[in-house]
């Protein structure tokens, strides 16, 4: 594989987090925070967004769907047409199944 993955960039950036990790832990702090911004860093290097999606957006997104599973209910297909839209047109995808509509990511 000629380089790729960016192996050698990828393992010297998991080093460095390891490092930092460790100086964190010194100090007395929690590493949960700077062990995830590491993560992120790290995938990014291999060209992989990592970003957790931020947590207001995915509880609207909830909403959205159980709005849409009672327009659902009620009949109003166009009305649950439109949320599918909106909710598509900001990157998820729906997928329903016999106990509801599942809100997954698009890829």
């Amino acid at each position: 594989m000629d380089d790729d993955l960016n192996t050698a960039e990828a393992k010297q950036t998991l080093m460095e987090a390891i490092r930092k990790v460790n100086r964190v832990i010194e100090d007395g702090r929690s590493p949960a925070d700077s062990v995830a911004d590491e993560i992120v860093e790290l995938f990014s290097v291999l060209g992989v967004d990592a970003e957790p999606e931020p947590r207001h957006d995915r509880d609207m997104a909830e909403l959205l769907v159980e709005m849409r599973g009672e327009y659902r209910e009620d009949q109003d297909y166009e009305t649950a047409d439109r949320i599918r839209d909106v909710l598509e047109n900001s990157g998820y995808e729906l997928e329903d199944t016999d106990s509801g509509a599942r809100l997954l990511r698009a890829v």
